[in-house]
Parts: C-alpha cells; sequence; structure tokens
C-alpha cells in the first residue's frame, strides 16, 4: 500500500531531474573508428542530434554524425550509455 506523501515527493523529484537536463548544455564526440553502424545511439537521441554518415571508416563501417544545431543537446548520456563500443564520450557545459 502506497503512502500519499511518498508518491507527492516521487513526482516532485521528477519534474526537478527533468527541469535540470533541459538546462544543461552538452555536446557529444564520436570516435568514427570505434562506431560500427548499430545505430543504438540514433534511437537513444531524443532531440534526434545523431544521424547516420554517408563516409567510410577504416573498418569499412559509415560511423554516425553527431548535429551540432542550435545546441540542443543537453549532455543526458543517453547516446554513450547505449553504445555498445564505447564510441561516444559525452561533455556538458
Amino acid at each position: 500500500m502506497m503512502r500519499p506523501g511518498i508518491a507527492g515527493h516521487q513526482k516532485h523529484t521528477w519534474k526537478f531531474i527533468v527541469q535540470e537536463t533541459e538546462d544543461l548544455k552538452g555536446h557529444i564526440i564520436i570516435d568514427r573508428e570505434l562506431c560500427k553502424e548499430c545505430h543504438l545511439c540514433i534511437h537513444a537521441c531524443k532531440k534526434g542530434l545523431i544521424i547516420p554518415s554517408q563516409e567510410y571508416n577504416s573498418r569499412g563501417y559509415r560511423p554516425v554524425c553527431f548535429k551540432e544545431e542550435r545546441g540542443e543537446c543537453t549532455g543526458c548520456a543517453l547516446c554513450a550509455i547505449t553504445c555498445p563500443d564505447i564510441a561516444i564520450e559525452v561533455y556538458r557545459e
């Protein structure tokens, strides 16, 4: 059985976390040689800032690219967390 006070506290905490990530500015660096074109990061990016590349790397894969438009990246790191090849570094300002 849930107590009303606990549910209210969790909702308040969630709003704080969402507001905090919206205020953050970040950017990512993708190591083109480590990327194996799995595209998991493309689906993980909620802002749609990671796109497939048309160029090939030395291993024959087409690595993803980061669109740095209007500083929309929040540095949430979801892309880096989902990358199985550890090809993405996230930086926050």
